[in-house]
């Protein structure tokens, strides 16, 4: 059974019903999928239930209700956690209240070794741990704490990844409203009691930018103190997959640099934004999020933008950096 094995508790409160719903908008953005889960898993057509020219939140409520009042609510939990299982959300509501059980086939299951493992996510691939650690300490040494002087001392910006020779990317609201002689990146701050490396920007400090993808493209003065840092060259080219797992390196609410983990949930059709569910906070914003292998995936740049006090944040959001590449100048010797 899922999670634990648990039946779906009843009754459902409409609270619950409400956090329900949140974690299918969040699996299923698009009517598109939502249409393809109820009709492959359910041998149903959402349809019947609600027209098509409503709203994703409609929709969703009233497969909800029509489940409910047909008596087939848990096979539409149970459809949704073999399809989307990854979705934080999903696995949130799926564990607090239980499901049916989606793993009783009733197949005989053999001991020998060919039966007892088996490749889940093919596009996850193995590591050499001296490899990965290798990889993660380059990439500690190329990111940065954006920061400002002020009277009172630094203040945070954001963060920043080195991507060329003294090229420096960040979100491009990190540094709006600050001029380039004061901003300061701090590199290898990686504790409390670490003062870590401390760098200028050049006169012409700002070497390109976006603001529709929200990414600035800034000038190092000087060359980078202490061992040789070089700057990020493994660049993720190919799309990535569904609940891949992202890695951020951040300095959230200014502090130390850490490292937070989270699965990616998509990629806007234009391809200019990917939602994820990895945890952020103010100080985050421009930070590398990077695969499993340490390829660099995206640039982080925001939070779910529904600031409403009773809505309950379901993702995150960063810019691919595939499309950042190709707003760059040709000139430009990054990535």
């Amino acid at each position: 059974m899922i999670e634990g094995g648990a039946a779906i508790s009843s009754p459902l409160t409409g609270r619950r019903l409400g956090d329900l719903s949140e974690a299918l908008l969040a699996a299923y953005p698009n009517r598109t999928d939502l249409d393809q889960l109820v009709f492959f898993s359910l041998d149903r057509r959402l349809s019947d239930y609600v027209g098509d020219a409503v709203g994703q939140r409609q929709a969703v409520f009233a497969l909800i209700t029509a489940a409910r009042a047909e008596g087939w609510l848990a096979a539409l939990v149970d459809a949704v956690f073999l399809d989307r299982g990854g979705n934080p959300l999903v696995r949130e509501w799926v564990a607090a209240n239980g499901s049916l059980s989606v793993a009783a086939s009733g197949q005989d299951y053999a001991t020998d070794d060919v039966r007892l493992e088996r490749t889940i996510r093919g596009h996850v691939p193995d590591l050499d741990p001296a490899v990965l650690r290798r990889r993660l300490e380059d990439a500690e040494g190329r990111v940065c704490r954006i920061e400002t002087d002020t009277p009172a001392g630094p203040r945070p910006l954001g963060t920043g990844v080195l991507v060329g020779p003294g090229l420096c990317l960040t979100a491009q609201h990190v540094i709006a409203g600050v001029q380039g002689v004061d901003v300061r990146l701090r590199f290898d701050y990686r504790s409390a009691t670490a003062t870590g490396h401390v760098f200028a920007l050049e006169q012409d400090w700002f070497a390109t930018g976006d603001p529709q993808l929200d990414f600035a493209v800034l000038r190092v003065d000087g060359k980078l103190g202490g061992e040789p840092r070089g700057w990020v060259e493994s660049v993720r080219v190919d799309a990535p997959e569904p609940y891949e797992d992202l890695f951020l390196l951040h300095h959230p609410e200014g502090g130390p640099l850490r490292m937070s983990i989270g699965p990616l949930l998509d990629v806007d059709v234009d391809g200019t934004r990917l939602r994820h569910a990895v945890n952020t906070a103010p100080g985050s914003s421009g930070a590398p999020c990077f695969d499993t292998r340490l390829a660099l995936v995206a640039m982080h740049q925001g939070g779910d933008p529904d600031i409403r006090p009773q809505h309950r944040p379901t993702h995150n959001r960063a810019v691919p950096i595939t499309a950042i590449r190709r707003a760059l100048p040709p000139d430009l010797a990054a990535f």
